[in-house]
């Protein structure tokens, strides 16, 4: 299995990225043994709806304000990316490595997040709409001002403590 990044010689991985989820994910199909690398990549606002991202590293990389909705981050490396405002509905999270990133305001109704590693993540404001946090670790997460709702599936151990009056 060869890695591919960034700039990589004769090959721009990214390019393939932004010409949209339907190429990328037809990309995906045709080389499924290449390790893609973006970490650092800049992608904040950029529409990646429904894309094949499973394993993909995107340590540090920027995807605030981006379309992520359906899309698969499985098994994603996702450690202290910027996916602040991000559109993450119905994505799947399963197994991803979220350690450190910011999730503030960002759109998490109906992801599947089981297994993901959320350790000092920021989700500020999130909304958290049937969001399936199962088996996940949320140690140090910041969870403060998050919308929850009834049907999020999240262990009460990680929820913020509430203050007598």
């Amino acid at each position: 299995m060869t890695e591919i990044r960034i700039g990589s010689d004769n090959f721009d991985i990214l390019q393939i990225l932004l010409r949209g989820p339907e190429i990328w994910n037809q990309w995906r199909a045709d080389n499924p043994l290449q390790k893609i690398n973006l970490s650092g990549a800049n992608l904040s606002g950029a529409n990646l709806s429904g894309a094949n991202l499973n394993c993909t590293n995107f340590n540090s990389a920027d995807l605030s304000g981006a379309n992520l909705s359906s899309t698969n981050f499985s098994g994603a490396d996702l450690g202290g990316a910027k996916l602040s405002g991000a559109d993450l509905r119905s994505a799947d999270l399963s197994d991803a490595k979220l350690n450190d990133a910011n999730l503030t305001r960002a759109k998490l109704s109906s992801a599947t997040l089981n297994s993901a590693n959320l350790v000092g993540a920021k989700l500020f404001g999130a909304h958290l709409f049937d969001t399936d946090f199962t088996n996940v670790n949320l140690r140090r997460a910041e969870l403060f001002g998050a919308i929850l709702f009834e049907e999020t599936k999240i262990d009460p151990k990680w929820l913020p403590k509430t203050h007598p009056r």
